[in-house]
């Protein structure tokens, strides 16, 4: 088999130069990285699923070897970045898979771009509203407050705001050392205020949910809003596993995402 390694650059809408890789032929499968990473967060599973499928990858602008970019920093924009990736390289029945901000990546695509290049979706770890309000009890609580405890956190010392983040994922330590403080702040400030909740129900592909077991709960109980919200979902839920489900359940998420291919 012919396999490809590309690791170029390619201009979104807006005139900006964004990164992205490529290796391997075959189903393309487009791996979406979150908030304050790069798409070597994909490292271990690309080199997994690149023997047998197409694998791509982009660093979201503002991070990684995207990180010059300081204009449009939103996840509309992303969204149309992916739209002129998958342009680009003439793509379709494309699986995407995101992983935290980048699910909310996908939701937003599917809102602009409708699903008609797409085969399936992948969300990992992710909810459709980030914020807890009186109707909505999943999420995380204080409102959009919690914006302002990050922009305090992040011009208090920066080196600890560091060290916090790299105890939850090592890996992250590389990235956000390199990355503007601003843009941190900026795709935070997006993550508190998307809503994707009616466009579930909306999604009219396969979709593979997988998400973390909640601390001293049987099941997670966002994985049956999935369940019942999504015309048709396959949910799979990982006990003792971190947010990086991914790389913590390394094998279980592989076998897992193979699966959920080999059935679409």
């Amino acid at each position: 088999m012919l396999i490809r390694k590309k690791m170029p650059y390619f201009t979104a809408d807006d005139g900006e130069r964004i990164y992205y890789s490529e290796v391997g032929t075959g189903q393309p499968l487009l791996f979406i990285h979150g908030w304050m990473s790069d798409s070597l967060d994909f490292k271990s599973n690309i080199t997994y699923f690149s023997k047998n499928y197409h694998c791509l990858t982009l660093d979201i602008r503002g991070h990684g070897l995207s990180r010059q970019i300081d204009t449009n920093l939103n996840l509309n924009q992303v969204a149309r970045d992916v739209q002129a990736l998958i342009l680009r390289l003439n793509l379709d029945s494309i699986i995407m898979i995101g992983h935290s901000m980048g699910a909310v990546v996908i939701f937003s695509y599917i809102f602009q771009f409708k699903t008609h290049l797409l085969k399936g979706i992948c969300i990992i770890d992710q909810l459709p509203k980030l914020l807890k309000d009186k109707q909505w009890d999943f999420g995380v609580e204080g409102g959009i407050e919690i914006i302002q405890k990050l922009k305090q956190s992040l011009n208090n010392d920066f080196s600890i705001f560091v060290e916090n983040v790299a105890k939850q994922n090592s890996s992250m330590e590389r990235t956000i050392r390199v990355m503007d403080r601003e843009t941190i702040l900026t795709f935070f400030r997006e993550l508190c205020t998307y809503d994707y909740r009616t466009l579930i129900s909306e999604i009219d592909i396969p979709v593979l949910c997988m998400l973390k077991s909640e601390t001293n709960l049987p099941l997670n109980p966002l994985g049956k809003w999935y369940q019942n919200n999504l015309p048709n979902c396959t949910y799979i839920e990982f006990p003792e596993s971190g947010h990086w489900i991914f790389k913590d359940k390394e094998d279980k998420f592989n076998l897992s995402l193979e699966t959920f291919i080999h059935q679409l």
